[in-house]
């Protein structure tokens, strides 16, 4: 199987695993905004905040090292050396998530007073509240531990059956929670998601490891690298206008920005699952062919970009409409945050993407560089932008700061490979998208609200958009001889319209 292939393979099972758990949190954050309105939005959004701030505190970059390093395992023996690696990896893993609960008591014991003033109506409530937030770190830290062990090995489908049994768990507990518990108990639904996945850890060789470890210097500078990049990413400061909205605003405002930021996060998971099964490709490929880096990461980055930078813009075109139309009248004050947070996505999906050939080439100095900067602008931007227009400056300030980094990242990849994103390509990729946002403006005008009419808008805007983008990216002979094959196993009903595309992509 070539290169493109593998890509298409592994990204559509990982971006089936993580459609599956975006629509399950997404569907878990509209029962909790029916079921108990913008004030129990906003302590479940706050809680999950603290949680995902701890996690990327205390991970030392042990997941993505061992996703990195498990793609290079020699092939004879490829995932027995891959799960004694996870091994050797848990263990300091386990010490991590020691160090990150006495950091995490810490926040919560400074953070206290907001959280009875704010999230709690007693502080027995705000105890529990706190145990929950210990209790999520411990299990999101080892989920994504094993989500990045599995990644590693490209057991992309298991991940997949492992979000299809949390998400369910999730809208579950969901309902249940918010009936019987209030926010606390919606916020415990968060948990189960994660819990399935855990399962993978059997497949972790906890003996002692008798193949022979990558060497553990070069391991162990490339997570220091890897941590700090991470500390500097759009994963963690992309999250920080959260914190700016408390202070600066409210929790209220918290409530409207949690909901305004779904759809946003619905992208960038689906970005995330995208650039997850780019990485371990890329390294392979480097690893079987001379010259194969090069060749596969301009592959990877162009298809991930395609489908990405164009969901952003057809999302943001329908996020006003979706937000009253899904979370209630009482969120329609999000309406207008919600359009720029989608559109802040199209920095976020060109760093995440880029990330991916500069984490295979161990580039994650340029990462952290990039990513302290991006940070000084998230903090001063969001600030002054929140303290003058309030809920709309917060996501201006996040739209300012992801193209910031974005673009600072876009440049670092180009000098490790020539042309890697070319200017030309990005403008007729985003016209291609506009075209198809214009459309889904269209069509969300002509049918009126509701929940199918905003399905018909993105559907329509997605058809248009793949048509557009046939006519104005043209792909090369090589990449037409690569998705013939893929192009003769899809069902007859959709052989003929991908043909169609394939020919006005060729003589474009």
């Amino acid at each position: 199987m070539n290169f493109f292939s593998n890509v298409l393979k592994n990204a559509s099972q990982s971006v089936l695993s993580g459609l599956i758990g975006a629509v399950g949190s997404f569907a878990a954050s509209v029962i909790v905004a029916r079921l108990l309105g913008v004030e129990g939005t906003a302590t479940v959004g706050m809680a999950l905040w603290l949680v995902f701030l701890t996690t990327i505190l205390a991970d030392l970059g042990i997941g993505g090292t061992v996703a990195r390093f498990a793609a290079e395992c020699p092939h004879d023996n490829e995932e027995r050396a891959a799960r004694h690696l996870a091994g050797y990896a848990l263990g300091i893993l386990v010490r991590a998530i020691a160090g990150g609960l006495l950091l995490t008591a810490a926040i919560l014991w400074l953070y206290w007073g907001d959280i009875v003033s704010k999230y709690a109506s007693s502080p027995a409530e705000g105890l529990v509240f706190c145990a929950l937030v210990l209790v999520c770190f411990v299990v999101h830290m080892l989920y994504a531990f094993t989500f990045h062990f599995l990644r590693g090995i490209r057991a992309f489908g298991t991940i997949s059956l492992y979000a299809t049994i949390g998400s369910v768990l999730q809208i579950g507990g969901a309902i249940a929670g918010s009936l019987l518990y209030g926010a606390n108990g919606a916020f415990a639904a968060y948990i189960l998601f994660s819990l399935p996945t855990l399962l993978g850890l059997a497949r972790v060789k906890l003996s002692r490891p008798t193949e022979p470890l990558p060497d553990k210097p070069t391991m162990h500078r490339y997570a220091l690298s890897f941590y700090i990049a991470t500390l500097f990413s759009p994963l963690l400061w992309v999250r920080a206008d959260t914190l700016i909205v408390d202070q600066a605003i409210g929790a209220e405002a918290v409530g409207l920005f949690t909901a305004a930021t779904t759809i946003a996060a619905l992208l960038l998971q689906v970005c995330q699952m995208i650039t997850n099964a780019l990485l371990p490709n890329i390294v392979r490929a480097a690893r079987d062919s001379e010259g194969g880096f090069e060749a596969a990461s301009r592959t990877a980055v162009r298809l991930a970009l395609s489908l990405l930078l164009p969901a952003c813009l057809i999302a943001a075109a329908a996020a006003p409409e979706a937000i009253g139309t899904v979370f209630g009248p009482a969120f329609a004050g999000g309406q207008a945050t919600a359009a720029i947070l989608c559109l802040a996505g199209l920095g976020s999906a060109l760093t995440l993407v880029v990330a991916s050939v500069l984490s295979a080439a161990d580039g994650n100095r340029a990462l952290a560089r990039n990513g302290a900067a991006g940070a000084v602008v998230t903090v001063v931007a969001g600030s002054a932008l929140a303290l003058s227009f309030g809920l709309i400056g917060a996501a201006l300030g996040r739209l300012v700061a992801q193209a910031f980094m974005g673009l600072l990242n876009v440049r670092s990849a180009n000098r490790l490979v020539e042309r890697l994103v070319t200017w030309n390509w990005i403008v007729r990729i985003m016209l291609a998208g506009l075209i198809g946002a214009g459309v889904t403006q269209l069509i969300g005008w002509w049918l009126g609200s509701g929940l199918l009419a905003i399905l018909a808008s993105l559907a329509g805007g997605g058809l248009v958009y793949l048509t557009a983008a046939a006519m104005l990216l043209p792909l090369g002979t090589r990449e037409r001889e690569q998705l013939l094959p893929i192009l003769h196993r899809l069902p007859s009903s959709l052989r003929s319209p991908a043909s169609w595309l394939l020919r006005a992509g060729g003589r474009s």
